[in-house]
């Protein structure tokens, strides 16, 4: 071996220090291990067995109304996260503004978790 810690012996060691961790650092700690998860089931979606990206997919285009019901949030809020470039919009001309699913899902991933 290289003496590099395998992920098992990193798994391991998460374990301890969350069964002996103080309990307000609980919160921070479920938190980070959801985007982890999070991360996990994204490469196992969006990646073949032998690590390459599968074919982007085409997905439908979501309205500033859908994507808030999605994040049970005003419609005011996406817009605002959009303005402050923290959810991607895409452009119709210069009236319409439309999200993606991959962007929705990340956005989620990365804020909300």
């Amino acid at each position: 071996m290289n003496g590099k810690p395998t992920l098992a012996d990193t798994l391991q060691a998460v374990e301890s220090a969350v069964a002996s961790a103080p309990l307000a650092d609980l919160p921070m700690v479920l938190g980070l291990l959801e985007k982890v998860k999070a991360m996990g089931w994204g490469r196992l979606i969006t990646e073949s067995p032998h690590g390459k990206k599968e074919p982007a997919k085409e997905s439908a285009l979501l309205t500033a109304a859908q994507v808030a019901e999605r994040l049970n949030v005003p419609k005011s809020f996406v817009y605002e996260a959009a303005r402050q470039h923290q959810l991607k919009p895409v452009r119709l001309g210069k009236k319409y503004v439309r999200f993606t699913e991959d962007e929705v899902t990340e956005y989620q991933c990365q804020y909300v978790a």
